[in-house]
Protein backbone atom coordinates (compact mmCIF):
# COMPACT_ATOMS: atom_id res chain seq x y z
CA UNK A 1 0.00 0.00 0.00
CA UNK A 2 1.49 3.21 -1.05
CA UNK A 3 -0.13 6.69 0.45
CA UNK A 4 1.12 10.23 0.52
CA UNK A 5 0.82 13.23 2.15
CA UNK A 6 0.91 12.51 5.75
CA UNK A 7 1.94 14.31 8.99
CA UNK A 8 5.04 13.32 10.74
CA UNK A 9 5.38 10.03 12.33
CA UNK A 10 4.77 10.09 16.36
CA UNK A 11 7.53 7.23 16.12
CA UNK A 12 9.78 9.64 14.88
CA UNK A 13 12.45 9.99 17.93
CA UNK A 14 16.14 9.85 18.57
CA UNK A 15 16.34 6.35 19.10
CA UNK A 16 13.98 5.31 15.70
CA UNK A 17 15.22 3.40 12.87
CA UNK A 18 16.49 4.93 9.52
CA UNK A 19 17.40 3.45 6.97
CA UNK A 20 18.99 5.55 3.27
CA UNK A 21 17.51 3.35 0.14
CA UNK A 22 18.74 4.72 -3.34
CA UNK A 23 19.22 8.38 -1.89
CA UNK A 24 15.66 8.47 0.11
CA UNK A 25 15.73 8.48 3.76
CA UNK A 26 13.26 5.76 5.58
CA UNK A 27 11.82 5.69 8.93
CA UNK A 28 11.12 1.99 9.54
CA UNK A 29 8.25 0.28 11.23
CA UNK A 30 8.30 -3.19 11.96
CA UNK A 31 4.46 -4.62 12.07
CA UNK A 32 2.68 -7.75 12.28
CA UNK A 33 3.41 -9.31 9.07
CA UNK A 34 4.32 -6.15 7.15
CA UNK A 35 6.87 -3.67 7.57
CA UNK A 36 5.91 0.33 6.87
CA UNK A 37 8.32 2.65 5.64
CA UNK A 38 8.31 6.39 6.12
CA UNK A 39 9.76 9.12 3.93
CA UNK A 40 11.83 11.65 6.10
CA UNK A 41 13.64 14.24 3.36
CA UNK A 42 10.67 15.04 1.11
CA UNK A 43 8.72 18.08 0.32
CA UNK A 44 5.50 15.44 0.59
CA UNK A 45 5.56 12.45 2.95
CA UNK A 46 5.31 8.76 1.47
CA UNK A 47 4.72 5.77 3.34
CA UNK A 48 4.99 2.50 1.76
CA UNK A 49 3.59 -0.97 3.42
CA UNK A 50 4.70 -4.19 2.46
CA UNK A 51 4.50 -7.67 3.54
CA UNK A 52 7.32 -9.54 5.76
CA UNK A 53 9.84 -11.43 3.46
CA UNK A 54 9.00 -9.51 -0.01
CA UNK A 55 12.08 -8.33 0.45
CA UNK A 56 13.79 -4.46 -0.34
CA UNK A 57 12.75 -4.22 -4.10
CA UNK A 58 9.57 -2.63 -3.43
CA UNK A 59 10.94 0.21 -1.55
CA UNK A 60 14.10 0.62 -3.86
CA UNK A 61 11.38 0.93 -6.65
CA UNK A 62 9.56 3.45 -4.78
CA UNK A 63 12.50 4.96 -3.59
CA UNK A 64 13.98 5.44 -7.34
CA UNK A 65 10.49 7.04 -8.01
CA UNK A 66 10.68 9.35 -5.21
CA UNK A 67 14.38 10.56 -5.95
CA UNK A 68 13.30 11.67 -9.43
CA UNK A 69 10.02 13.08 -8.84
CA UNK A 70 10.09 14.34 -5.37
CA UNK A 71 12.46 17.39 -4.19
CA UNK A 72 14.75 16.71 -1.00
CA UNK A 73 14.26 18.86 1.99
CA UNK A 74 17.05 21.34 2.34
CA UNK A 75 19.89 19.84 4.89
Amino acid sequence: MLRCGLPRPAELNPTASVVEINGVSWLTLPGENVDTYLTLDRTVSVELTVRLRVGREPVQTVSDAIRTTLPALPR
